[in-house]
């Protein structure tokens, strides 16, 4: 249906004018450009916008009440300058959802904030994210999601959950926040930010005051990111707890594999976890480096707990871990367990300019204490005060 039969057109800038939640509707498969003249309240029997390849400029007004994803999917479009509020999603198919579009393939998102906002997944492999379920080869900047709640209703898992996208598919993300969340999703990869990544770049962004919570059939679970393949994290931060009975289990990532990166970025995060658990990331393997990031906060692991790293593993291709810290106590719940102030488990010698510093390792029901992570060398040691204090700053 063409815009000109539906939309008033703005003399000056030439887009269409939507005013009210019936125009709201008629944008499905539209591909022009459009923007908000007045703040949009839906009704409840409204469904989402199946597919918009346009441009749609919020002009800083709100729409309120969805009680779906506002987007189905978003083709190349635009989408800007806006504010979501008061959401209430349920995801009762095969579908992805999040409370602006269930998918984004291409385009850019750009000024989005969305507030007191919720999704409930009830069949399992759901993806879901508090932007989008998922976001390929896209540009997404300036978000802020506050007051975001994402629970399931099924015993059996979804697939991935983040508190800004289910998946990450080869996009930019560029000051994203997360602020006063709950995650408590039983899902394969769960994460504060981003529930699986596959390539693309994160940079200055994080998530605060965020829970995430996840318990049988989880496999990665992290502060910021579940399971990270092939990306690169760049000033980021991670505030928060996280609860896990199953997963591998990081303070900022639950795996870091493929070539990933992280640098100058750090997690605060209290973790209760019944497996393998670090206080920064659970396992760092294929090629994969962080630099420059600190781990705080307590690690509790069932068998493997380390103050920044569950596992540094050599799979396919040692990995490296330069000038970080980790200054939290760590405890291996478990009789049989591994606790060690820096990495849980090291499988090869990739820590360089490395310190443990505050707390201890200890593990239950064996009352040992280890004074440093891993007894090969000087590296991944303790310092003193004054030798943190000339550690390489992380700005």
């Amino acid at each position: 249906m063409k815009a000109e039969g539906i939309f008033e057109r703005h003399e000056e800038c030439g887009r269409f004018v939507i005013y009210t939640a019936e125009q709201f509707k008629y944008l499905d498969n539209q591909t022009s450009e459009f923007v908000l003249g007045a703040d949009i309240n839906l009704t409840q029997s409204m469904g989402s916008i199946e597919n918009f390849s346009g441009s749609l400029d919020g002009a800083g007004f709100v729409i309120r009440g969805a009680s779906g994803s506002l987007f189905g999917k978003l083709e190349n479009a635009y989408i800007r300058n806006a504010t979501i509020e008061d959401s209430r999603i349920e995801i009762a198919n095969k579908f992805s959802a999040g409370i602006l579009a269930k998918e984004i393939n291409g385009g850019k998102i750009e000024n989005i904030k969305i507030v007191n906002s919720e999704i409930t997944a009830s069949i399992p492999n759901n993806i879901a994210g508090g932007l989008a379920g998922k976001a390929a080869d896209s540009s997404i900047k300036n978000i802020s999601i506050t007051g975001l709640c994402i629970k399931t209703t099924t015993d059996l898992p979804l697939y991935a959950v983040g508190g800004i996208v289910g998946i990450l598919e080869n996009s930019e993300i560029e000051n994203a926040h997360v602020l006063n969340a709950k995650i408590s999703a039983n899902a394969l990869s769960s994460g504060g930010a981003i529930g699986e990544s596959k390539g693309g770049k994160v940079t200055k962004s994080g998530v605060k005051f965020v829970s995430v919570e996840s318990m049988d059939y989880a496999k990665t679970v992290g502060g910021f990111a579940g399971n990270a393949s092939g990306t690169e994290f760049t000033r980021c931060e991670a505030f928060g707890s996280i609860y896990t009975e199953t997963a591998l289990t990081g303070g900022f990532v639950g795996k870091l594999s493929e070539r990933g990166r992280i640098s100058n970025s750090f997690a605060v995060v209290n973790i209760h976890a019944y497996e393998i658990a670090g206080g920064f990331v659970g396992e760092i393997t294929n090629a994969s480096r962080i630099e420059s990031s600190k781990a705080y906060g307590a690690v509790f692991g069932g068998k493997t707990a380390g103050g920044f790293a569950g596992i540094i593993s050599a799979e396919n291709a040692p990995n490296t871990i330069t000038e970080s810290l980790a200054l939290g106590a760590v405890t291996a719940t478990s009789a049989k367990g591994e606790a060690h102030r820096f990495a849980g488990k090291l499988k090869h010698e990739g820590i360089n300019n490395c310190h443990a510093y505050l707390g201890m390792a200890v593990i239950i029901g064996e009352k040992l204490a280890h004074t440093t992570p891993n007894p090969y060398g000087a590296n991944g040691g303790d310092i003193s005060k004054a030798q943190l204090r000339n550690c390489p700053k992380i700005t």
